[in-house]
């Protein structure tokens, strides 16, 4: 899966394509993976487990991105090497430089400025590759996106926009459990001249993005939450995104991972255009529907069975600190939301679309008085 980092409430451009994106990445897990799931998106069989030490050999996953015009340029090379703290093979990043190429519909060949792609890995038996939930270890090769990933321009400071990552392994439950988290790396692959950078055990866990709000998928889905960094008076506020374990983050089914939504800097410029929430205008929010992004794992089977509408529809916002409340009339339903505590947080998800009409919000602010604000619902 190539998976894309999403950033703090940013521009109402920026913010609707980040939480589509992290939406659609949700929705092609399911697609590429047309097994019998469980009820967290895990095969309802579970088949044989490795152990930490000693895990068990599986064939290599094919691409999920199936990459017919990526060709490396030149010789990947290891960059960082850890231990593995539980006792299990040894981690390393491997960087490879990669030139892509896309072909249009009208048969035009688009070539794209080489990458850095710097790759999370294990060592097994003189192999490199990942070891899943299930102690299951793959080879990868260098041109496959089937381990923990990241690529940027070779002059730019840092993948994308981030200036580090951190991936979550995460168990992968018999039909009925849900997975939990099971280690954290925190790493960087040399970009720009900066050195690469690999941790693996508690400290990186402890640094991880937490949740500050949970908000239940409506089909049973893993619950969906936003990240704070925890820094300052403040935390960085990413996006809305599902949660393992009170970490938020993207979810990879193939790898069992699960990717902290980690932006800094002007990522987490505290804005969507409108300024900061004030007595006046005390929200921000904004709201979006999607027939067929807002698929959680485990749908369409889910759907069906709870007799579910396709699609989410999501509302984010964030409330000025005299907010006590906020209710949200939508065209579905009326729900009252109290701010998270930290960073003065609502959301709410609804299945299906909202077709026509808008979401209303009415922040009830401390002193008893009211005020209404209308928010468009952004639409694909």
């Amino acid at each position: 899966m190539g998976e894309m980092r999403t950033g703090r409430l940013l521009l109402l451009g920026g913010l609707c394509g980040v939480l589509l994106a992290v939406a659609g990445a949700v929705a092609l897990r399911l697609l590429e993976e047309p097994q019998a799931r469980g009820a967290h998106g895990h095969a309802a069989a579970a088949p044989a487990r490795g152990t930490t030490s000693r895990p068990l050999t599986a064939p290599a996953l094919r691409p999920a991105q199936p990459r017919r015009g990526a060709k490396a340029v030149g010789r990947s090379r290891v960059v960082a090497r850890a231990a593995d703290p539980d006792g299990g093979p040894g981690w390393v990043l491997r960087v490879t430089r990669l030139r892509m190429t896309w072909r249009e519909p009208n048969g035009r060949v688009l070539l794209r400025p080489v990458n850095v792609c710097a790759q999370l890995l294990r060592r097994w038996r003189g192999q490199l590759g990942w070891i899943d939930g299930r102690n299951r270890f793959r080879p990868v090769s260098p041109v496959s996106d089937a381990a923990p990933e990241e690529c940027g321009p070779p002059n730019a400071p840092t993948p994308w926009a981030a200036p580090d990552s951190y991936t979550t392994r995460i168990s992968d439950p018999p039909a009925g459990g849900e997975p939990q988290a099971l280690q954290t790396i925190h790493w960087s692959g040399p970009y720009a001249g900066d050195r690469a950078m690999l941790k693996v055990g508690s400290r990186a866990q402890e640094r991880a993005a937490r949740a500050e709000y949970r908000v239940a998928d409506p089909a049973g889905g893993l619950p969906w939450g936003f990240p704070s960094e925890g820094q300052g008076p403040r935390g960085c506020i990413h996006s809305f995104a599902p949660l393992v374990g009170g970490r938020a983050g993207i979810v990879d089914e193939r790898l069992d991972t699960l990717s902290a939504l980690n932006w800094g800097g002007a990522a987490c410029a505290n804005n969507l255009g409108e300024g900061d929430p004030t007595p006046q205008r005390p929200l921000r929010a904004f709201a979006s529907s999607s027939a067929s992004a807002w698929l959680s794992s485990g749908e369409p089977a889910r759907t069906r069975a709870l007799r579910l509408a396709d699609g989410r529809t999501m509302l984010v916002a964030e409330a000025h600190p005299d907010v006590v409340s906020v209710t949200v009339l939508s065209p579905r339903d009326v729900r009252t939301l109290t701010p998270s505590p930290r960073d003065h947080l609502v959301a709410a998800l609804w299945d299906g679309v909202f077709t026509t009409g808008d979401v209303v919000l009415r922040a009830r602010m401390r002193d008893g008085t009211t005020r209404e604000q209308r928010v468009p619902v952004f639409r694909s």
